[in-house]
């Protein structure tokens, strides 16, 4: 029971929301869709000015593990657009002088990134095979961010809402268009969504588990036994200076010498033992949390009177 509580509910769809059966199916058709129109878009469209920069970059990244290029771009959607180009065994000329000119980022390696692309496009390989298998992954991201719009539209506004979400999404021809360009816009969109996304989710389980926490420690602190030792009974908290007395029913802690206190610590007493005190009656009640949350079968409670 314990164990269940503490584990959010997952997220489900809006509550109240008319329900389509057939919601899935319809947006894997919407998203084939899309990507027979994007996908023959980018089979026709020419090499725009920013692939080719990208494209050599993630090729070089891949092959000599060195990010001199493209410096002023995140590496990530490069380093998916290469992949198939490395599958395929893409051809590179490191002794070429873009290369090996391009030590500092300017101005070398920001003209020299220019030069290099080009070259690996029209000179060391077929420039129309490897322009469309350097599209490949970025056409599969668009249609991954397709799907993730109409999951968490589906959350929010049901069936419906995720159906009318992910028709916009395949029906505007700036992600037709843009998607399967190296480019790194639509890929820090999937991945900043993503983020995001889990962390709402992991800040609801965090409430979650906080609250569960919560109302354990005030039940523990209502009707959880007391040690009997002395020096568990003080305040919890390790600066409250008449703790002790109020124990131990001594009217005068500073003049108590013995144990717990003597008159050159002041009226708080012995400073190491009321953090013993502290310490002592935390770990008590993080073993009883521990009790609640996984329940041995012996039945022994950790915390009863001895």
């Amino acid at each position: 029971m314990a164990s269940s509580r503490l584990s959010p509910a997952p997220q489900s769809v809006a509550d109240g929301s008319p329900r389509f059966r057939y919601a899935p199916a319809f947006a894997y058709l919407l998203l084939a869709l899309m990507g027979f129109l994007a996908g023959g878009a980018a089979l026709r469209e020419s090499v725009t000015f920013d692939e080719v920069a990208h494209i050599g970059a993630g090729v070089s990244y891949w092959q000599k593990l060195d990010l001199r290029f493209n410096e002023e771009h995140p590496p990530l959607a490069k380093v998916i657009a290469a992949i198939p180009l490395i599958l395929r065994g893409t051809r590179a000329d490191y002794s070429h002088i873009s290369w090996t000119n391009s030590t500092k980022f300017l101005p070398h390696a920001f003209v020299g990134e220019w030069v290099f692309g080009e070259w690996l496009l029209t000179r060391w390989n077929d420039p129309v095979r490897t322009l469309a298998w350097a599209r490949l992954p970025m056409l599969m991201l668009t249609l991954i961010l397709g799907w993730v719009v109409f999951v968490y539209a589906r959350r929010l506004g049901g069936d419906w809402g995720g159906l009318l979400s992910v028709a916009a999404y395949v029906s505007t021809p700036t992600f037709i268009v843009f998607g399967p360009l190296v480019l790194t816009d639509l890929a820090v969109t999937l991945f900043c969504l993503l983020t995001l996304w889990r962390f709402a989710d992991l800040w609801q389980e965090l409430a979650s588990t906080l609250g569960f926490a919560r109302r354990v420690h005030r039940r523990l602190h209502a009707d959880a036994p007391r040690y009997q030792h002395p020096a568990l009974q003080y305040s919890t908290h390790p600066l409250d200076c008449d703790a002790g007395a109020r124990a131990t029913n001594d009217p005068e802690p500073s003049s108590r010498g013995s144990l717990l206190g003597s008159r050159r610590h002041g009226a708080c007493g012995a400073p190491g033992h009321q953090f013993l005190a502290y310490g002592g009656t935390r770990l008590s009640e993080l073993f009883s949390i521990l009790q609640c949350a996984y329940p041995e079968p012996s039945g022994v409670l950790v915390g009863e009177r001895f």
